[in-house]
């Protein structure tokens, strides 16, 4: 499971594609459903804690996706 961060557009779009690449090489078995999140001190508030409603959905769906995988 991977998912990029980033204050930028592309949420470490070509990082994640890049380390998905490497991962894939080794043999790991990725999950197809990556995560990026972009510009994410917006999605922050002032402890650090995700406060975006859609952001945090996003999130509890990727990890329900990695553990039926």
């Amino acid at each position: 499971m991977l998912t990029g961060v980033a204050s930028g557009r592309g949420g470490n779009l070509r990082g994640i594609d890049h380390l998905n690449s490497v991962l894939n090489y080794l043999g790991i078995t990725v999950l197809p459903k990556n995560l990026y999140l972009s510009q994410v001190e917006n999605l922050m508030n002032e402890h650090m804690q995700i406060i975006n409603t859609l952001t945090l959905q996003d999130m509890y769906n990727q990890v329900d996706a990695f553990i039926q995988f």
